[in-house]
């Protein structure tokens, strides 16, 4: 939830492609001035909802980055009471609140909607910052509460791609 172009969801693929045709169904997470987190958060979730129910078997397939700190899709890692009262309830979008993020008000799909709704997830992990990021997916088995980029390990048709060597992680 952002409205720079570099760090937003959907100004990034609208700068690139938004000549493509599949570009219609890409939803415009852009904020509204003043927009209160939770209110962003219900506005999307309505939009989603309504735009994939107007679809005969939609296949949704999430893409997902992932940051340094194993954080994914507006999930970041938190003790797990923290955790479940952020992102436990069974819904597509949640408005999140953390003090430590430079923009400390985002909001997410929930881990639960993307591992139970999502066809397929698609993550990324590239650039050398996130080495240790990527060898702790690869030979740990965290909680999900530690390191939500585990939804990458626990979504049944997944696929990760990475500009790093796994020679070295293994």
């Amino acid at each position: 939830m952002s409205g720079e172009e570099s760090l937003s969801n959907y100004l990034q693929p609208k700068a690139r492609y938004q000549n493509h045709e599949n570009f219609q169904l890409v939803i415009n997470t852009s904020t509204h001035e003043n927009e209160l987190v939770e209110n962003f958060a219900m506005r999307v979730k309505n939009i989603f909802v309504n735009k994939f129910s107007e679809l005969t078997n939609p296949k949704i397939i999430s893409l997902l980055g992932v940051s340094a700190d194993g954080h994914t899709a507006g999930i970041f890692p938190l003790d797990k009471e923290s955790f479940t009262e952020t992102y436990g309830a069974n819904t597509t979008y949640v408005p999140v609140h953390l003090e430590r993020l430079t923009i400390d008000s985002r909001a997410s799909f929930t881990p639960i909607w993307i591992l139970e709704q999502s066809d397929e997830v698609i993550g990324f992990i590239t650039g050398q910052s996130k080495k240790i990021t990527l060898s702790e997916l690869i030979n740990t088995d965290k909680q999900l509460h530690e390191q939500p980029a585990q939804i990458l390990k626990i979504h049944p048709l997944s696929t990760l791609y990475t500009d790093l060597g796994t020679e070295d992680l293994i």
